[in-house]
């Protein structure tokens, strides 16, 4: 077994947004319906605003909520721990789509004209051939990295063991859901998910 995920620095990220084009473009996902989406975090009030740039991909849980929620088993989790839409075709006959409401982070989303779900899958496609997750390789700043968490050599692990606790953040880490992706921020105090902004259009 292994347990991929991200590291994303959030020190360097500057929204250029070349993750999400990427995703986008590759993914060809409907109008509307993002697997990644990037956030812009704002505290305080001007002039002693601060803020930083967050992209929130699916969290590729270690305890996935998402998982047993869905009635159809169309949601699986793979051995190499990245949480998979099976068959999109048995969403069609989920009306209530409990996945998306048991996802504490927003990873899932519906095409309403199709009745479709939709969640980033870390490119699995890309990563059986050796090649690196579209996000990864659209940031034009390279605040990305992808690894395997249970490998000690791999990058990911290695700046978890470089990096002081106090500058590494998870996304709701009460929730019990253990997400593999993680946030290194140093120059800005950790909102989490409270205070997130963004400009993308949905299909609400």
């Amino acid at each position: 077994m292994a347990q991929l995920g991200f590291i994303i620095n959030l020190d360097s990220c500057m929204d250029l947004r070349g993750c999400m084009t990427a995703c986008k473009r590759y993914k060809d996902t409907p109008m509307g319906v993002y697997n990644l989406e990037c956030f812009t975090n704002i505290a305080g009030k001007y002039p002693d605003a601060q803020g930083y740039f967050i992209p929130i991909p699916c969290q590729q849980c270690t305890k996935p909520s998402c998982v047993p929620s869905c009635p159809k088993d169309a949601l699986v989790k793979n051995d190499s721990g990245v949480i998979v839409i099976v068959d999109q075709e048995l969403c069609l006959d989920c009306a209530d789509k409990p996945c998306v409401a048991a996802c504490p982070y927003g990873g899932i989303s519906v095409d309403k004209a199709s009745g479709k779900a939709f969640k980033c899958d870390m490119c699995e496609d890309f990563l059986a051939q050796d090649k690196k997750p579209a996000c990864v390789g659209g940031c034009l700043t390279g605040s990305w990295y992808y690894g395997d968490f249970d490998d000690p050599e791999s990058k990911v692990s290695q700046i978890l063991v470089d990096y002081p606790d106090e500058y590494l953040f998870q996304l709701k880490p009460e929730t019990g859901n253990e997400p593999n992706v993680y946030y290194l921020l140093s120059r800005q105090p950790w909102n989490d998910m409270n205070r997130l902004y963004t400009q993308i259009w949905h299909e609400d």
